[in-house]
């Protein structure tokens, strides 16, 4: 037993807390928990005659609960175009190949793990930003995916089945700053965990996408935030990536918004074209963007037919954004709306 005056107790639990959890990284939190600690140790019940071990395991139980409640969201930075190319310059990271690395992946025809496997994608940094290690000095996954953006899907392709870009929207929001990538790293995080860590992050962004800069209605078709994946291998792309999507779609939607799947694999043809197949990147991909009329199509279906009542959860906020609009994607959204009843 050990009986401290409160000047002492106080230090005491400071120390410990040190010893245990000597991390500059965890600067902050560790500040957060000695705070908590402090404002424990005077309270009453704690001022007298305490157990050593009793001191410890407090101090150990809050800080455990301090680091669950560290998220991905916590983690992932997002960054604009301008920033990636920047610091991939001062850093002395090579320019990505647009030929070399669109040349591992295949827009065409249904593909399978191996054929994905075959075409030999970029393998991901251990190290995002460090030229000076054994990795060398290629492009990162924020760069490969900004080349794919640029040479991909803001360029005309015969397969489209469309006049103009892959993607409409693409060129204007690399302009304008309206695209955001963030590197997800999620080696550390058991892979039973995964889905449900992945999905959690797609709902944290979702509720904090529409105060994110851009946001008048002329703009906000431009606003999309790009998480990268390269920790998640090809083989766990359809449950994790997929799934995820999945799963966060209709809080997503609720929103006005909407959530894109992409991975080397990913065998969901073009909406002109039912052997193009433009959701295919180098690094496993989610894509959060607002929603905008021609997305009516994804309201009914996606991989497959969505049941009837998610549908209409879909349909409900899609009008909830465009109802007031004289579109003929409102006026279809209706029809089907009253014909599922």
């Amino acid at each position: 037993m050990f009986v401290f005056d409160r000047k002492r107790q106080s230090a005491y639990a400071h120390s410990i807390i040190l010893r245990l959890y000597d991390s500059r990284s965890l600067f902050l939190a560790l500040l957060c928990v000695f705070l908590k600690v402090r404002a424990q140790l005077r309270r009453k019940d704690v001022l007298g005659t305490q157990p050593k071990q009793r001191l410890i395991d407090q101090v150990s139980e809050i800080f455990s609960f301090q680091r669950k409640k560290k998220s991905l969201f916590d983690q992932v930075r997002l960054l604009s175009p301008t920033e990636v190319d920047t610091m991939a310059r001062s850093r002395g990271l090579d320019e990505c190949d647009p030929v070399t690395l669109l040349s591992t992946i295949s827009m065409a025809c249904p593909m399978t793990l191996i054929e994905a496997k075959a075409l030999s994608p970029p393998q991901p940094r251990v190290k995002t930003w460090d030229a000076s290690g054994a990795e060398g000095s290629r492009p990162n996954e924020l760069q490969n995916t900004l080349c794919y953006m640029r040479n991909f899907l803001c360029k005309p392709h015969a397969c489209s089945g469309r006049v103009g870009t892959v993607c409409p929207f693409m060129p204007k929001s690399l302009q304008i700053g309206g695209a955001k990538l963030g590197l997800v790293r999620t080696s550390s995080i058991p892979k039973d965990d995964l889905l449900t860590n992945v999905t959690q992050l797609l709902l944290d962004l979702g509720s904090r996408f529409q105060s994110m800069p851009l946001t008048s209605k002329k703009d906000r078709q431009y606003k999309t935030i790009v998480l990268v994946f390269p920790d998640i291998e090809l083989d766990d792309c359809k449950h994790i990536i997929e799934g995820a999507q999945l799963a966060a779609k209709p809080e997503i939607v609720s929103r006005g918004l909407m959530v894109g799947e992409f991975h080397a694999m990913n065998n969901v043809a073009g909406n002109r074209n039912g052997d193009f197949y433009p959701l295919r990147t180098p690094h496993p991909l989610l894509v959060i963007r607002h929603m905008v009329p021609n997305d009516y199509v994804f309201m009914t279906h996606g991989q497959e037919d969505y049941p009837v009542e998610m549908q209409r959860r879909f349909l409900s906020s899609f009008l909830d954004v465009f109802g007031e609009e004289d579109i003929q994607q409102t006026k279809d959204a209706r029809e089907r709306l009253q014909r599922l009843g």
